[in-house]
């Protein structure tokens, strides 16, 4: 009986120790991901911005700091990443991926040595051959491009 004792007890002090990079901790970290439309609810000042995900007819409610931008993109089909809470989805990043059907990216807008660049939040780069006028306003800002990006933009917008 005290082998038995000893052993559950030593088994508890090995579990409780550690440098803090246990498996449980680490599936704590992991994201959760949602694909779907932006859709603004309520009436304005107090509208709230939710996610209908794809092939649903629900709506999630989009919250945290990281979600705000999303009040300027209604209609947009966006992958949000981030923490399913009860009744709601914590938004850590998100990122663009069709307008009206047409895929599209986003990221911030660069330009180097007269190239044109979208630079994604991990860092990805993808060249943008033809960048319309109005567009080169926005260089250094968030923005999203639809269609292919070595030919004219089908459409194109400010993430705000």
């Amino acid at each position: 009986m005290p082998r038995t004792l000893a052993a559950v007890v030593l088994a508890a002090v090995s579990a409780c120790s550690g440098n803090g990079a246990s498996d449980h901790a680490a599936a704590g970290t992991a994201a959760d991901t949602l694909r779907g439309t932006i859709a603004l609810v309520g009436p304005v000042p107090t509208s709230r911005v939710v996610l209908v995900p794809t092939m649903e007819d629900t709506q999630v409610p989009l919250t945290g700091e990281a979600a705000e931008p999303l009040a300027s993109l209604p209609g947009v089909e966006v992958v949000v990443e981030g923490k399913r809470r009860v009744g709601e989805f914590e938004v850590r990043r998100f990122a663009v991926r069709a307008v009206d059907g047409v895929p599209a990216v986003d990221g911030a807008l660069i330009v180097e040595g007269g190239t044109y660049w979208l630079v994604g939040e991990s860092g990805e780069r993808r060249r943008v051959a033809v960048v319309p006028e109005p567009l080169r306003a926005h260089v250094g800002r968030r923005v999203w491009i639809a269609g292919p990006l070595d030919a004219e933009p089908v459409m194109w917008g400010v993430t705000e």
